[in-house]
């Protein structure tokens, strides 16, 4: 589990924005929470590995890898850690 983390850190990015919980009940959604920047959205964000609920609300950057976004408008991303 560890080399799989270290492998997408090698290949993430980071992307800022503010955090905004994406609550819709929506098949197949790309994530449970949304990054804007001016109130428009950047992309879906979703981790396992970070506390995203921590941050909602709050001016962050995260690092990220991207990951499939199942046809939604956005692209989705892997939230790795906060930097």
């Amino acid at each position: 589990m560890d080399d799989f983390y270290r492998d997408q850190k090698l290949k993430s990015s980071t992307i800022s924005g503010i955090l905004e919980a994406f609550k819709e009940p929506v098949k197949n959604k790309p994530g449970d929470f949304i990054l804007k920047s001016r109130d428009i959205p950047i992309g879906y964000v979703y981790s396992t590995h970070v506390n995203l609920e921590d941050y909602v609300g709050k001016q962050i950057n995260l690092v990220v890898t991207k990951r499939p976004s199942n046809d939604f408008a956005f692209p989705a991303y892997y939230a790795i850690d906060i930097d």
